[in-house]
C-alpha cells in the first residue's frame, strides 16, 4: 500500500533539474490527502516535468485522487499570484479506480501562462459516496485526450486561457 505519488514541489527553487520519465503503476493508495499528483508553485522559477505516467492505481477514500496542481501553495507560503512557469507535458492517468473522500475526484489545474500539453486521461472510475454532492472533475488550462470509461466525466467545465503569440 502506498501513501501517495507526488512529483516534488516544482518551481520553488533556482536550478531545479527537470523531471523526466516517471512511471507509477499497480498499487493501492488508501486514506490519504492526495493520490497521484503533479504540482508546482505559483510565480515559480521555470522548469519542466514530462513523460509521467500513472497506471493501474486503486484509490481508497482519498481526498484528491487525481490532481495536477500548478497553484500549489501550502499554508499560504506564497503571496504571489503570478502563474506557474513550469511546463507540464506528456502526463497520463490510466486505469485508476476506487473511491474519493471528496466530490472533486479529478482536478487538472494547469498554468495560465504555460498550459499543460499532452495530458491523457483514460479508464477512470472513481465514486464518491459522501453527502456533499456528486463526483466531479475540475479543469483549467488543459485539453486532455480522453478515452475509455470516465467517471466522473472529465473537464466538462474546462477553461483554457489563450497564450500570447
Amino acid at each position: 500500500m502506498r501513501s501517495s505519488f507526488s512529483q516534488l514541489y516544482l518551481g520553488r527553487y533556482d536550478n531545479e533539474l527537470p523531471i523526466k520519465g516517471s512511471f507509477d503503476t499497480d498499487c493501492t493508495i488508501s486514506g490519504t490527502l492526495n493520490g497521484v499528483r503533479v504540482k508546482s508553485w505559483p510565480a515559480s522559477k521555470s522548469g519542466s516535468a514530462t513523460n509521467m505516467h500513472f497506471e493501474g492505481i486503486i484509490i481508497q477514500n482519498v481526498s484528491n485522487p487525481v490532481i495536477i496542481d500548478q497553484e500549489y501553495c501550502p499554508n499560504k507560503q506564497s503571496t504571489n499570484t503570478a502563474p506557474s512557469s513550469v511546463q507540464i507535458a506528456q502526463v497520463s492517468f490510466n486505469n485508476i479506480t476506487g473511491t474519493s473522500a471528496t466530490p472533486a475526484a479529478v482536478t487538472l489545474l494547469c498554468s495560465k501562462s504555460i498550459p499543460c500539453e499532452g495530458v491523457e486521461v483514460a479508464d477512470i472510475d472513481l465514486a464518491y459516496n459522501g453527502n456533499q454532492g456528486s463526483v466531479s472533475s475540475n479543469c483549467a488550462n488543459v485539453k486532455p485526450a480522453l478515452s475509455g470509461k470516465l467517471n466522473p466525466p472529465i473537464c466538462t467545465n474546462a477553461t483554457v486561457i489563450a497564450q500570447a503569440a
